[in-house]
């Protein structure tokens, strides 16, 4: 094992910051035991061009903006990100990415290193997603993770010798829609897209928009390019600011074609309500808790919902959901192919989960983390078999993107 470069004290555990991650033996037992957690800050970019028409460069798509506000002047594309290693006694490891949150090559969120140190010690057998903290008694004074609890159910599952998506319930189906995505694009630039995303199998797009998208064009240049069976969501994150901007938007883009799906035009229920009740166009919210989705029912602000939140959270949306006979589909943060594959295994248990989700990101960053690439079919993900995710993690990959010194807490 390489020396260590820093010592960190965060509630008695020591954290050591490492060059490189230590190798470890391939024998284990069943049930195992964390013993060592590594955080890895990493980049993995996306061209902008990927993304965004010239016109819309300046459409950083992060929210590096004044009280979280998007702006800022990097792109998200560029913004590093963790990735979690999670070790046990011995055996396979588990793994995580997290969506971009950190301007600092050199440092992991204090919080995110905090969460971390509680599971170690933590036994295979007790992780369950549906309990808060995986169900580990950690107590509530910590802000949860999302990547750690993620490369947790990875290492668990593993160790099981089990697919990822039997801790989170039966398997329903193998195949989870997806839709393609793109971010703010001119009518001349999507129409390219959406072809492209039909020729690759997909039946939908997402797009981004603010007031200065020609929404007509678009959607016009969207149906000719992907046909008139084609899917059209398109998610201005609230920066439709009134309901006369919306009902405006909304109705030319009913008039190309009823294929279509408004998602967020606003960031008030109440005006979303408004905005579907003047045009009948379907709608959709995103949600991450049961109030936010009691008041959208209440209101009949939507037709479906994106969810997102920690998994048990996610698990309590979903039976929620399920039971008032309102699909969904799981949100993405354009993370790699080791967060799409977690998403998916959800998704192929949870009944109500049938809207394409847009878990594109192995497709769009220069490296999926993976060793093998997720395989597409007829606009569906297709899931994997074998234990954990199904296809193994690229740690070469992981090297090269490496940005920072890992944290390690063990």
């Amino acid at each position: 094992m390489v020396a260590a470069t820093r010592l960190l004290e965060v509630s008695n555990v020591r954290i050591f910051c490492f060059f490189r991650l230590r190798e470890k033996s391939k024998s284990y037992i069943v049930p195992n035991t964390i013993r060592r957690i590594s955080l890895i800050p990493l980049r993995i970019p996306i061209p902008i061009d990927r993304v965004n028409c010239p016109d819309f460069f300046h459409e950083m798509l992060h929210r590096g903006g004044p009280g979280g506000e998007f702006g800022g002047d990097t792109f998200f594309g560029d913004v590093p990100f963790t990735v979690v290693r999670i070790e046990g006694d011995g055996g396979p490891d588990g793994w995580s990415d997290s969506s971009r949150y950190s301007f600092n090559d050199q440092n992991v969120k204090p919080e995110v290193i905090d969460y971390a140190a509680r599971f170690l010690g933590a036994d295979s057998d007790d992780i369950d997603p549906r309990a808060p903290h995986m169900g580990i008694d950690i107590g509530d004074e910590f802000q949860p993770a999302l990547e750690v609890q993620t490369a947790v159910i990875d290492w668990a599952a593993l160790q099981r010798e089990a697919p990822l998506h039997t801790l989170f319930g039966e398997q329903i189906r193998d195949r989870i829609r997806v839709e393609y995505w793109s971010g703010f694009r001119t009518p001349a630039g999507v129409e390219g897209v959406a072809r492209e995303a039909r020729s690759l199998g997909f039946k939908g797009l997402k797009l981004k928009a603010n007031l200065e998208i020609d929404i007509a064009g678009v959607t016009d240049a969207v149906f000719r390019g992907g046909g008139s069976d084609f899917r059209f969501n398109i998610d201005p994150n609230g920066r439709w600011k009134t309901v006369e901007q919306a009902v405006e938007r909304a109705l030319a883009m009913l008039e190309v074609s009823p294929n279509v799906l408004l998602e967020d035009p606003i960031y008030d229920t109440p005006a979303v309500a408004e905005v579907r009740r003047l045009t009948g166009i379907p709608t959709a919210r995103t949600v991450g808790s049961v109030k936010a989705i009691e008041d959208a029912l209440v209101l009949d602000a939507a037709d479906v919902f994106n969810i997102g939140n920690l998994w048990n959270t996610r698990i309590e949306l979903s039976e929620m959901l399920e039971n008032a006979h309102m699909p969904y589909w799981i949100g993405s943060g354009m993370e790699t192919g080791l967060m799409d594959l977690a998403s998916a295994h959800f998704a192929a248990t949870q009944p109500a989960c049938t809207i394409g989700s847009d878990l594109v990101g192995n497709l769009f960053r220069e490296d999926d983390l993976l060793v093998e690439p997720i395989q597409f079919e007829g606009g569906h993900l297709v899931l994997p078999e074998g234990p954990g995710r199904g296809i193994k993690t690229d740690e070469d990959a992981i090297e090269r993107y490496r940005v920072g010194d890992p944290t390690v807490v063990e």
